[in-house]
């Protein structure tokens, strides 16, 4: 992937974050984005997007393969964006030993609820 690629995955994949951020009530978290151009450090290589989150600091960090996301539709994409987002809302329900399996289902069951509330209308509370 060459630089101007990377660069157009980014600026498809952001503006989805940012509306997301806003509609989630996210906007006071201090989320970092860290672009990568193959294989996030750590992860499974069909790990698209890895999301890190510290609940007592309002804080987290989400990794992005722009090389996985630029075979997707817009749609899949936003479904991983929404899934990711809920993360940092979900860590602090998380103990030290659970297994995190269950914040992975409960993230991907919020995600299609709030993608479901947003394709019948919706535009969110307070916006």
């Amino acid at each position: 992937m060459n630089d101007a690629e990377a660069e157009a995955q980014k600026a498809r994949a952001l503006p989805m974050f940012q509306k997301w951020i806003e509609l989630l009530w996210l906007r006071w978290w201090n989320i970092e984005f860290r672009w990568h151009r193959g294989r996030i450090d750590g992860e499974s290589d069909r790990t698209a997007m890895a999301t890190s989150s510290n609940w007592r600091y309002a804080e987290a960090v989400i990794d992005v393969d722009l090389t996985r996301i630029a075979d997707w539709d817009d749609a899949e994409l936003e479904k991983v964006v929404v899934h990711e987002l809920m993360h940092p809302i979900l860590n602090e329900m998380r103990s030290w030993d659970a297994d995190e399996g269950h914040e992975e289902r409960v993230a991907s069951w919020l995600q299609r609820a709030f993608l479901a509330v947003m394709d019948r209308g919706g535009r969110g509370v307070g916006l």
